[in-house]
């Protein structure tokens, strides 16, 4: 069982997501991955136990301020 911090990640640019998705995970993170705003919000409600929340400034629908 992890005991690391979940963790929202919302990038458009599936190679940065990937690879900060694949560093968190690494250092013991549980990490949600979304490629726009709308899908982050959707996480961002539903999810109860978030610690973190990195979003893109810039990311499509709903933009990271929004977040």
């Amino acid at each position: 069982m992890s005991t690391g911090s979940r963790i929202l990640l919302a990038d458009d640019e599936p190679d940065c997501s990937r690879i900060l998705g694949e560093v968190l995970v690494r250092d013991g993170h549980r990490v949600i991955v979304t490629s726009d705003g709308s899908r982050a919000r959707q996480e961002l409600l539903s999810q109860d136990d978030l610690d973190l929340v990195i979003a893109e400034l810039a990311v499509p629908e709903v933009d990271g301020f929004e977040l």
